[in-house]
């Protein structure tokens, strides 16, 4: 209401995963995702399977799914509402995009990445012994990316641990997959001390449970944990990039924030990104050297499901106008993700200024 645009943007608040945010997507004309800092973002991923035209910043792992003119610079709001008025108003690129967006999201699905994956995992699982896992992450929302690859370990031979902030998340991925669940103090924030409690909660639980590997993932439990791990000498320590969320600083905090991921990889056995750009600007960024860090298959963390994610037809894009007081003949343009600064909501709204 402040900026005049309550008449042009609805928020849709928490919609569930599954058939509403399907539902969504069909509905909308345009995908929009102007993050500040990314890994390979399954959202994204997730809309280009639903054959939706995208714009993107080109933060992460993004360049690989979208060509440079679908692509705007971090944090560029003029450029961004150029592309989305460049691309509404061009029915034929529109409906082109869709089509390459489709095809493309197709590298992404189960049935492709499975095979390299599981080749990775094996190879973990020859070197482990005793064989035990703990993959630790910081939020409890994080367990989703894991889906099937902690059962995979599980049904050949390995104990499997999933340490995390509390949380739904965490609880509902422990009972899917036949893990045993472990709740730390992590939290994404720095705060000295609750950080250092959740270091000896790690370095503890690590001493209990004689982990052969610990896999680490995002940036905060990656620091703690790898921490904890070298001080229990666990034999090997992995360490996943999901994005580099210093580039989204400036000053003392990028600084900062940039030797501890470079500290985390230094502890890490083998560093995995999940996108060759991340990769390449880890290496540029003096962050790993070049053979220490490798991606796994494609990219992206564990992929889509091809077929739940498929263009549909249906008539949701009328039901999701007449439910929301959408004109029938305005374009939609559509988000999905958390409402933070780094996902680029601030540029968002300046667009549509």
């Amino acid at each position: 209401q402040t900026l005049a645009i309550a008449d042009k943007v609805r928020f849709l608040g928490a919609v569930p995963a599954g058939p509403a945010v399907e539902v969504f997507l069909d509905g909308i004309d345009l995908f929009l995702l102007a993050s500040h800092t990314e890994g390979m973002p399954r959202a994204l991923i997730e809309a280009l399977a639903r054959g939706c035209p995208a714009i993107a910043s080109s933060a992460g792992g993004m360049p690989e799914l979208l060509p440079p003119v679908d692509l705007v610079a971090p944090g560029s709001a003029d450029q961004l509402a150029r592309r989305i008025s460049e691309l509404l108003t061009d029915r034929p690129r529109l409906s082109e995009a869709a089509r390459r967006n489709h095809g493309l999201a197709a590298a992404f699905t189960e049935e492709r990445l499975r095979p390299r994956r599981r080749e990775f995992l094996e190879q973990a699982r020859r070197l482990a012994a005793p064989r035990v896992l703990a993959h630790v992450s910081t939020s409890a929302r994080f367990w989703g990316f894991l889906e099937g690859q902690a059962g995979y370990m599980r049904a050949r031979g390995f104990e499997v641990h999933a340490v995390s902030a509390a949380g739904a998340g965490l609880d509902a991925f422990a009972a899917s997959e036949g893990v045993t669940a472990w709740a730390a103090p992590l939290e994404r924030g720095i705060a000295p001390l609750d950080d250092l409690r959740a270091l000896g909660r790690l370095w503890r639980l690590f001493r209990r449970l004689r982990p052969a590997i610990v896999h680490a993932h995002t940036a905060k439990a990656g620091l703690l944990a790898l921490l904890a791990a070298r001080a229990a000498r666990v034999p090997v320590c992995l360490y996943t990039i999901h994005g580099l969320v210093w580039q989204a600083r400036r000053g003392w905090r990028r600084l900062l924030l940039a030797a501890l991921d470079r500290l985390s990889c230094r502890l890490a056995d083998t560093v995995l990104a999940v996108a060759p750009s991340i990769r390449r600007a880890a290496i540029e960024a003096g962050l790993v050297p070049a053979e220490k860090i490798l991606v796994p298959a494609v990219g992206s963390a564990n992929g889509v499901d091809f077929e739940k994610f498929h263009p549909a037809k249906t008539n949701a894009a009328s039901l999701l106008r007449r439910r929301y007081r959408i004109p029938e003949g305005a374009p939609g343009v559509g988000y999905v993700g958390r409402l933070t600064p780094d996902k680029g909501i601030g540029d968002l709204e300046a667009a549509w200024r």
